[in-house]
């Protein structure tokens, strides 16, 4: 194709078997190019070994995450997510008392996804974070082929899993301000709403939980721009395709008259920004500053707010994000 005088080329998918003609030529891969994975993942991977014994059985990839020393086990496999796998993933990370698991493939069926999904909501503090990635090979013309890595499944509020230990004295009080906050804000939504799944406060500034369909949750969040700052209510689009993001996105909007008809509250519908791939649906209230500078009178307030304002949030919701 060409526009004006830029010559563009068009990407194409390469199939997995032509770089690599088994899984274990593929983890051999992986094992030199830990720094990739890594890097989607947000942790510092070390001493990452091959074929780890578990018992009879071995681990693909074992390894140590360089902050903290907590284990990490890497399971990996062509084509579709399948059981065999998924209990291979949880054998290895039990016999070796992993922090982190790893499962790669090509594609992560909606019922592998939330099945992590269920693990990392329902994990207890010093339990496990559990990752799914989406492995697919990409060429554009007679370049090089070129591995690309989609993270389709991580813990909510991830980056608390990074040891406490990485954090300054301030950082560490402003999570416990947070953790605080929504410490009281979980107890008081399971008061309100007692057929919710309970999910477990953290100290980050949203907390999360499934909305019904892989790859959608509601959150509770702060948000600070240009010096404005807001609480709100949201529904977070992020299936791990952009396409099945952008047409549920495209399915609630154009619902939208109907649904904030509904909930009696105006909503915003934000796609994503550059190099994202989340879609936000939700509503907010102004705050007098950022979480941690709030008082104690005005977080009672906000916690009515968000408590009252998700449980009608979600029912309304839920109706149409399930609906097919």
């Amino acid at each position: 194709m060409v526009i004006g005088a830029v010559n563009l080329g068009k990407m194409r998918d390469v199939n997995i078997r032509s770089i690599w003609s088994n899984e274990n030529m593929f983890s051999d891969w992986l094992k030199e190019n830990a720094a990739q994975i890594a890097e989607e993942v947000g942790i510092e991977l070390a001493e990452l070994s091959r074929e780890s014994d578990v018992g009879k059985f071995s681990a693909d990839l074992f390894g140590r995450e360089e902050t903290t020393g907590d284990a990490v086990v890497v399971e990996n496999q062509f084509g579709e997510t399948d059981h065999d796998h998924l209990g291979k993933l949880l054998t290895y990370v039990s016999g070796k008392n992993a922090k982190i698991g790893i499962w790669i493939a090509e594609k992560f069926t909606e019922e592998h996804m939330a099945t992590l999904e269920y693990l990392n909501e329902n994990i207890k503090e010093d339990g496990v974070a559990f990752f799914g990635i989406e492995i697919k090979v990409k060429q554009i013309g007679d370049s090089e082929p070129a591995p690309m890595f989609d993270v389709v499944v991580k813990p909510n509020e991830w980056k608390r899993w990074i040891s406490q230990a990485t954090l300054t004295e301030s950082e560490k009080r402003r999570h416990a301000i947070r953790l605080e906050f929504f410490t009281e804000l979980v107890n008081e939504y399971s008061r309100l709403n007692p057929n919710w799944r309970k999910v477990k406060p953290r100290g980050d500034s949203w907390l999360g939980f499934g909305a019904g369909i892989s790859g959608c949750c509601f959150t509770w969040c702060f948000r600070s721009k240009n010096g404005s700052s807001r609480f709100a209510v949201e529904l977070h689009i992020n299936r791990g395709d952009m396409e099945e993001n952008e047409a549920i996105f495209n399915k609630l909007l154009s619902r939208r008259a109907e649904i904030e008809k509904e909930l009696g509250s105006k909503l915003d519908f934000s796609p994503p920004s550059e190099g994202k791939r989340m879609y936000t649906i939700g509503l907010s209230t102004p705050t007098s500053g950022v979480s941690t500078k709030l008082s104690s009178e005005e977080k009672k307030k906000l916690i009515k707010w968000g408590t009252e304002n998700m449980k009608r949030f979600v029912e309304v919701m839920v109706k149409y994000v399930n609906e097919r």
